[in-house]
Parts: structure tokens; sequence; C-alpha cells
């Protein structure tokens, strides 16, 4: 197949270097082509993977309103495919764009009291889900996030026979790395919420989806709403990994180990400081003031 466009061009590299990647990874890789094609004016050629172009394209998602991040992710995504296509002398050229500065974010779970509020919101839901009441589908959702902090992509992913007893394991294959296995113990609740969603619906799959790949994000958009909390982009499913990282570290447990991470420095980007009970500056100056002391 004669390669012309980056479309061309990524369907080589699904077969190459993403065989095993994940839809939504694919998914990805398609919007980023599409919000530079936006940038372009036209379809994009292999001709316009320039340091120029891209680096114009990485300020204009920033100017429209989008982060650092998101520019850095169409940044990463469009010289990966640059790569790609210099490696089999598609084109001479070699990226030399460098990444936007983003701001380090305070990392921010979910209080308990929000958590309430969002099964709340939840069991208002109405209408069903392949054949599930709606609000079944989505509690058990929640619930099995919450018992394991792991990814919505892999969740998603997980079929019927991954439950087995009272554990639930997520094979190497769906999860991120694609390294190892991972088995969670999951709470009563969960269990009959998810048996209780079993006897409802015939699918291969723990969560049968019917409508497009991507809606679940606006429909939990809405719940989020319903709920009113926030719903902005760091306040999605990873929210939820990010409450049970602070949870597991207020209890005195190994988030690190329970998010399978590979550093403590990564997981400590999860960690609310509200919920793993930091002490404030304002408190420990407050004490000190009070009782004035030199350490030796």
């Amino acid at each position: 197949m004669k390669i012309e466009t980056l479309g061309d061009l990524l369907e080589s590299y699904i077969a190459k270097r993403l065989k095993s990647g994940s839809p939504n990874t694919i998914r990805l890789y398609r919007h980023s082509i599409r919000s530079f094609e936006k940038t372009l004016g036209a379809t994009a050629k292999l001709a316009d993977l320039t340091d120029d172009n891209i680096e114009r394209h990485m300020w204009i998602i920033v100017q429209r309103g989008g982060s650092p991040a998101s520019a850095n992710k169409d940044h990463g995504q469009l010289t990966a495919l640059w790569r790609y296509a210099s490696h089999n002398r598609m084109v001479e050229t070699w990226p030399n764009v460098r990444t936007l500065v983003e701001p380090e974010r305070v990392p921010m779970g979910w209080m308990p009291e929000d958590l309430e509020r969002l099964f709340a919101a939840i069991n208002s839901v109405k209408g069903v889900i392949w054949t599930v009441e709606a609000s079944l589908w989505w509690r058990s959702l929640i619930l099995v996030l919450l018992d394991t902090g792991e990814r919505i992509g892999a969740i998603r992913q997980l079929e019927k026979q991954h439950l087995q007893g009272d554990y639930l394991l997520a094979p190497a294959n769906i999860r991120k790395g694609k390294k190892r296995d991972k088995l969670f113990r999951l709470n009563a609740e969960t269990l009959k919420a998810l048996r209780e969603m079993d006897s409802q619906h015939d699918s291969k799959l723990l969560f049968p989806w019917d409508r497009c790949d991507t809606y679940i994000y606006k429909r939990y958009k809405a719940i989020l709403k319903i709920a009113k909390l926030s719903y902005d982009r760091r306040s999605q499913f990873h929210r939820l990994r990010r409450t049970v990282a602070s949870a597991v570290a207020n209890q005195g447990g190994d988030p690190t180990a329970a998010l399978d991470h590979a550093s403590p420095r990564t997981t400590k980007k999860y960690l609310d400081p509200r919920i793993v009970g930091e002490v404030p500056t304002a408190n420990l100056v407050t004490t000190w003031r009070q009782s004035p002391s030199l350490r030796n």
C-alpha cells in the first residue's frame, strides 16, 4: 500500500507496532491526526511532518483553550508516527520538537461525602444498558473501580469468566503495559451488585456496552453533574484511581502496590493530601508559635 497521508501511516503503524494496543489507544491516535488536520486545514500528509507544523499545532491547541497536557499528547502521538516513518525511510527527517511545560497539579480524589453524592446520583439514573438496569450497571462499575483501583480501559474489557468466586482477575493482556496479571479481592457489596447484574444479561463481557465506545465518558460526565460534583477532565474515571491510592495510604497500606506502579514517585502524583492526612503547614506553624523551641 502506498503511504501518503498520516491516516495511511497510522494503519501501517497499527499493523507493525500497535497489534496489542487497546482500542482507546488507537482512538487517541486517530483523534490526534484529526486535530492536526484541523490546524493544517487539509488532509495531513507525510510531508506535513515538520517541526514548525507540530509546534504551531501545539500552540493552537492551547490558544483554543486546551491544556499543555492535551498539546503534549498530540505531540507524543504525532512524533511517534514521524519516528516510525523515518525509521522505515518514508521521510528523511527526524522530529525535534520540545513538549510544553505542564503545571504540576495537586492530586484530587473524591472525599467520602463526594462518593455518597455520586452513588445517590447513580440511583436516579433511568433506562437500560444492554439489558441491564442502568443504575445497577453504573453502581457495579463504580464499586469495581473503587475495589480495584484499576484503569477504566481494563475494566471495560473484563469478561464474566474473570470473576472467580470472591476475586476478580485482570489478565495482563488487557492491562496497561501488558506485563502481569492482577488479582483483586472484592467486597460483599460489589459481588452482590455484579451477580445481580449478571442475571440481567447474556453477554460474555462483565460490563457490556451498547453505545458508541466514547459515549461512556459523556454519560459519566452527566452523572457527575447530577451529583453536583466537578466534571472537568481531571474529574473523570481516573479520579477514582487517585481516590483508591489516597485511601490505601490513609489506612497504612501500600498505594504503589495497590496501583501496580513501578515507582513510589509515580504514586505520589496520585495522593490527595486531604485524604492521606498530611499535617497542614498552618497547624505546624501554630504549634510552633504556641510553644516555640529550637530542635537539636
